[in-house]
């Protein structure tokens, strides 16, 4: 055979094969989309959901698996007329990068420990029991449809689980099953489990017994009366604690009240001999035989009404959970420090290649969130409150963000990117931003308040020519240079500067057009968010979006006149293939993402094979990605991916 043939033959084998994994992948990790879904751009493009970064509201349960990694679970509640739908998150700590890497629909998961790293359990609502075997996690047999409400593995082949009805279930590695309780439990909900010892399980009911395990059944126990006992935890010698709207403290061979630093205490964990409460707004520590405040250094940022729910311990300390806004800080030694979330959420994104670029929001403890490697874990830390606005990277070493203090009558904020962080660049306090565009390193300009500004290679200069009404909205511009063009957008209509002549053009809609796009001198779109709007070339003219109309736009990204993205609230993404809108769900990214900015990157010339990277609240960043189906196909661990159809 000859040289190029073989070549040939032996491509069509590599995209063959290929084509074949990535479909069956997708078809494994991956529920079919219904309805009004597409996914045939050019041909069958392979179409794939990835969070990066967050993508959760809150923790509602953690489970440690060492000093780096950590498991958690989520549960959102999507809106649907005929009654609410529920879905989990199941998320992975790595390191200090937070991220939903599951989402499950129908699924109410309450509780989860870990086994091991590649080896844990998931427990919940209708007796809904899930198992990660390394992989992912995946619903098994249960042997009951009462809801579980807390679980302790003590390796992969022995673990309880407990919930409503005097629900406890026994792991022997093969199955659950359940085992045999007292008659007085068996209308009480068995809300806490915990293995003390070789052989020696207690359990808590909410009609106060306190239950032990013994041969082959549970026995009730003498012991001061438990009152809504919420959780329960040993350490490695057999001490144990007990706590809810009283605490029980055990030394090994009885139970004895004690004092309680607060009326209720949810949580509890041990780490060594201190142990970790819960409670409310604060965070306590036992030591000694008294309680004390776990206190913070640095000081916790003012979130407001913080409360603590859920303690559970690592290898270093212990991990802390608002179930309220979604708070986590670690407890080591006594001292508790703020992690997450470091953005409150996340309204500017930028991406220079697949693996490079830069998120903003509002500042926590950091208010830009970037990735150099693929991994979104870097941070700059930013004064708390500070609001990025805008960000746009010319290169890997150059970019430009823009946005304000965070303060009613805001002060603009302007950084610059040199490759290893964020610098602060003055500017006039007088000007108000929200948007930039730099075209390269020696031009670009910026706008959305009061004023419009140019950037000459050296400085930030004010274009006095420009019409007061262009300064507003949003921009996209199309050249630099001695004869600049571009677009600028106003209230109720848009400016278009060209050969140093701003030529007015009035809307058929009424709205700030935040935002605009251009990529060509012929084609734009703009938007008021209620309103979609499409330049021909001549005039602009009113788009619509059929069933997607009246639902708000967030951002608009045109690649060309033929290939347009729009992120729409409660759609996802719509796709203008230069004949038709085609919507893209977004489903499979959690219903906590909430996607407020959009970026594409192109990867194919002449197809529509693009990255679309989105930033979100609480914070979320995450990208879909649409391929054409040869070469090797990226399938992430949580994709689900759409059926294709033509």
């Amino acid at each position: 055979m000859h040289r190029s043939t073989l070549r040939f033959a032996t491509l069509v084998l590599v995209c063959g094969l290929a084509l074949l994994l990535s479909l069956s992948v997708s078809v494994l990790l991956g529920r079919a989309q219904e309805g009004n879904d597409r996914a045939d751009l050019d041909g069958d493009l392979i179409p794939t959901w990835e969070v990066k970064y967050g993508g959760y509201h809150q923790l509602t349960n953690i489970a440690p698996v060492s000093v780096d990694e950590a498991w958690g679970v989520d549960i959102a509640d999507i809106p649907n007329p005929s009654g609410p739908l529920f879905e989990t998150l199941f998320v992975r700590r790595t390191g200090n990068l937070w991220r939903v890497v599951q989402v499950e629909p129908g699924a109410q998961m309450n509780a989860l420990d870990m086994a091991g790293a590649a080896d844990g359990f998931a427990v919940g609502e209708r007796g809904q029991i899930f198992r990660f075997r390394g992989w992912r996690w995946k619903e098994v047999t249960s042997p009951t449809d009462q809801r579980l409400v807390d679980i302790d593995m003590v390796s992969p082949s022995d673990g309880w689980a407990v919930g409503d009805r005097g629900t406890i279930l026994y792991w022997d590695g093969n199955s659950w099953e359940k085992t045999k309780v007292p008659a007085v439990v068996r209308v009480f909900q068995i809300s806490a489990v915990a293995v003390a010892g070789p052989g020696e399980i207690w359990a808590s009911s909410l009609g106060g017994q306190l239950l032990k395990y013994e041969g082959d059944e549970w026995r009730e126990v003498s012991a001061p009366l438990l009152r809504a006992p919420s959780d329960m935890a040993f350490n490695a010698q057999g001490l144990g604690m007990i706590v809810g709207r009283n605490a029980l403290f055990y030394d090994g061979d009885e139970w004895t009240e004690i004092e309680m630093p607060a009326s209720t205490l949810t949580s509890v964990t041990w780490d060594d001999d201190i142990v970790y409460a819960a409670g409310g707004f604060k965070l306590w520590q036992y030591v000694d035989g008294a309680w004390s405040n776990v206190t913070f250094d640095p000081a916790p940022v003012d979130l407001g009404a913080v409360k603590y729910a859920k303690v559970a311990a690592d290898s270093s300390g212990a991990w802390a959970l608002d179930t309220g806004n979604g708070t986590t800080v670690h407890i080591d030694d006594g001292v508790a420090r703020y992690v997450w979330p470091a953005s409150e959420k996340l309204v500017a994104i930028d991406m220079i290649t697949t693996t490079l670029g830069w998120a903003g929001g509002h500042s926590i403890t950091a208010g830009l969130i970037g990735t150099s490697s693929g991994a979104w874990t870097e941070s700059q830390g930013l004064p708390p409150g500070s609001v990025v606005r805008d960000i746009d990277l010319v290169s890997e070493s150059d970019g430009w963000a823009v946005g304000d203090n965070g303060a009613e009558n805001p002060d603009m904020r302007m950084w610059r990117w040199n490759g290893k962080d964020w610098a602060k660049w003055p500017i006039s306090a007088t000007w108000e931003l929200s948007n930039i565009d730099m075209l390269d390193s020696d031009e670009g300009w910026t706008n959305g308040g009061n004023v419009i500004a140019r950037w000459d290679g050296e400085q930030w200069h004010q274009v006095l020519e420009a019409p007061a009404g262009a300064t507003p909205g949003g921009l996209s511009m199309l050249s630099g240079g001695a004869n600049p063009e571009g677009w600028f957008g106003g209230v109720t209509e848009v400016f278009h500067l060209k050969d140093g002549v701003w030529t007015r053009f009035q809307l058929p809609r009424e709205g700030l057009v935040f935002d605009i796009e251009a990529p060509d001198a012929t084609h734009a779109w703009a938007t008021t968010g209620e309103w979609l709007f499409q330049y021909d070339g001549e005039e602009w003219k009113n788009v619509d979006l059929g069933q997607a109309s009246g639902k708000y736009i967030f951002d608009i990204e045109a690649i060309s006149a033929g290939n347009v993205w729009l992120l729409i609230d409660d759609v996802g993404l719509m796709h203008w293939n230069g004949e038709e809108w085609q919507r893209h769900t977004l489903a499979p990214f959690g219903g906590w993402f909430a996607p407020r900015r959009l970026r594409a990157l192109p990867l194919e010339a002449g197809t529509f094979a693009s990255e679309l990277w989105m930033a979100g609240e609480h914070p979320s960043i995450g990208v879909y990605r649409v391929v054409s189906p040869v070469g090797v196909i990226h399938i992430p661990i949580a994709a689900k991916a759409g059926r294709l159809r033509r």
